[in-house]
């Protein structure tokens, strides 16, 4: 199974508010790069490969990240324009023939169930999707809900929703086998950019017939998207490790 980290995104709303001028995946938070976090995550994975998809701020993270984590072996591929995630994603198509584990590179979670990903191997399902029990509504409206049966099997994924019908926030971290893989490889189309989201790609899974599940990846979760969501993260940080 390969690792897969998308670090295309520019980060300007970041950049404007801290006036840093890096990749934002660079960012330091609680002691680490934003990277790290997700790199950490693949490392306790276990996977064979980790592909890094980057964009405006190639050299950057190339420079500060190499060619291996921890004796995995990383090598980097292209977005050219920053349009999505699944065509983030549709640039490994080519070099991957195995399940993937998708991971933002501003993403942060903390204490990460490790149980879980020790044994995520065991899982019988197609394709899993990390989620949060989220507290406050107006943080699953900025990311994604997820609607499931009483055996967290999928229904249906929803790409920022105004109505918020449980706790379940939907996550970058997500587990997808090779045959949903392959699907992708079938489905996607680079002229439409279609799938465009990760909703769109696990609502066509979904309608194919793939069972979807999803597990509590860790007790909270932070996209890094501007100053706001910095601080916070580094407040929650500390309080963790206090």
């Amino acid at each position: 199974m390969i690792g897969i980290i998308l670090a295309a995104g520019m980060g300007r709303r970041l950049m404007k508010d801290t006036g840093i001028d890096r990749s934002k995946a660079l960012v330091e938070v609680g002691g680490k790069r934003l990277i790290d976090y997700a790199l950490e995550n693949l490392h306790f994975m276990q996977v064979d490969k980790i592909y890094i998809v980057v964009g405006e701020h190639k050299n950057d993270i190339v420079d500060a990240v190499g060619d291996s984590f921890r004796s995995i072996p990383i090598a980097y591929v292209i977005q050219s324009e920053p349009i999505g995630l699944i065509n983030a994603i549709s640039k490994v198509l080519p070099f991957c023939d195995t399940g993937a584990v998708v991971q933002l590179s501003d993403e942060i979670f903390i204490n990460v169930n490790a149980d879980f990903l020790k044994s995520f191997h065991n899982q019988t399902a197609d394709f899993l999707c990390g989620i949060i029990k989220e507290k406050e509504p107006e943080r699953i409206k900025e990311n994604y809900s997820v609607i499931t049966d009483d055996n967290d099997v999928l229904i249906r994924t929803h790409e920022k929703p105004t109505e918020i019908v449980n706790d379940l926030k939907g996550t970058g971290f997500c587990i997808f086998s090779k045959d949903c893989m392959d699907l992708l490889k079938s489905a996607y189309s680079d002229e439409k950019n279609l799938p465009c989201d990760l909703c769109d790609f696990m609502n066509l899974l979904i309608w194919e017939g793939k069972k979807g599940k999803c597990f509590e990846v860790a007790d909270t979760e932070i996209n890094i998207n501007t100053k706001a969501d910095l601080d916070y993260a580094i407040e929650r940080i500390e309080e963790y490790k206090a």
